[in-house]
Parts: C-alpha cells; structure tokens; sequence
C-alpha cells in the first residue's frame, strides 16, 4: 500500500507586477485515475504579498496494481478581476507529475 503527504507554500510575489493586482485566486485539478489525491484548500483566493500553506495528500492504494505513470496535479491560476468587472484574466498553469516512494 502507498500514501503520501506534504505541503506546498504557495505566494503572492513581491514584484511591482503583483503588488499592483486585485488578488490571484488558484485552483487545483487532480488529474489521477481514480481521484486519490487531496488538496486543501482546493483553491483559494490570495492578496497582494500574501501567501498561503496548501496540504497535498493521497489515498492509500497498491501502486503495483494500477497505473500511475500519468498521474498529476494541475495547478491553475489567474488574475482576479477588478470591482465592477466580468472577466477572469488566465495568468498561468503549472502541470506538477507526481512520483510515489514506493
């Protein structure tokens, strides 16, 4: 059986880019079949200069017994819109593979 877990500090860069920015919201896909990972908070909405801890874990399973060579997060951020305004600005994507200790 295998399980993991970890924490990933995520932030706000401190560059005149983002001190000028409403927020960034983030979200997370898990991209595992079958879903077996967690993420908490799954998205989040973050400041200027602010950070914020995200707790990664995974459901125990056989890796011996399914495929997990395509398994992988996707983390998803964008530029929060302004008072007033309809839109989302995608800022980025970050596809981050997941190898298990096994």
């Amino acid at each position: 059986m295998c399980g993991m877990g970890g924490v990933l500090e995520l932030m706000c860069g401190d560059s005149e880019r983002f001190s000028k920015l409403s927020g960034i919201g983030f979200a997370f896909e898990d991209r595992t079949k079958p879903q077996r990972i967690t993420v908490s908070p799954p998205f989040w909405r973050m400041g200027p200069m602010e950070s914020v801890y995200v707790a990664i874990s995974c459901d125990a399973f056989d890796p011996s017994a399914e495929n997990t060579r395509d398994d992988s997060l996707t983390l998803k951020w964008c530029r929060l819109p302004e008072s007033g305004r309809a839109a989302f600005f995608m800022i980025g994507r970050k596809v981050i593979p997941i190898e298990y200790n096994v």
